[in-house]
């Protein structure tokens, strides 16, 4: 038994495989983060300070932030019809489009640890939505959609 085990047939010459395994972890690395772009309200300063926050944890640099005042804010808002009242919107590279709850989960999933932790909240089925309201609440009374022309 001894000599199947040190020099018989079937011996191995290490236990492990020493190649890495190039697997990705639970945690998507900055090479794979998405394109985000972020129609927002500029003149809102809460907005701003959230704005400020996500682009200072966005380790991949995937974000892009657009003010609905300035001049590509107010071409996104009549090509897409975007109601500025209503919510935020973020623009995905495929084209696809989410708001509120959603929006804020897409914004936080740029943020690591600490955008999981903060999105928590938004990930309540009906409470998400609701909490997005919440929170908006403030800038209601200044933020007036772009009319179409």
């Amino acid at each position: 038994m001894d000599e199947c085990r040190d020099g018989g047939i079937g011996r191995r010459s290490r236990l492990k495989i020493v190649r890495s395994q190039g697997h990705e972890s639970s945690s998507l690395s900055p090479g794979t983060m998405q394109k985000l772009t972020v129609v927002f309200d500029d003149a809102c300063p809460t907005c701003t300070v959230g704005k400020n926050f996500a682009q200072a944890h966005d380790k991949a640099s995937a974000l892009d932030f657009v003010g609905m005042h300035s001049e590509r804010g107010q071409t996104l808002i009549r090509q897409h019809g975007l109601n500025m009242s209503d919510s935020a919107f973020a623009f995905h590279v495929d084209g696809s489009r989410t708001e509120k709850s959603q929006m804020i989960r897409d914004v936080l999933a740029h943020n690591g640890v600490i955008g999981f932790l903060l999105g928590l909240p938004f990930r309540i089925p009906y409470i998400s939505d609701k909490l997005y309201d919440l929170l908006a609440l403030h800038r209601r009374h200044r933020t007036k959609s772009v009319e179409h022309r």
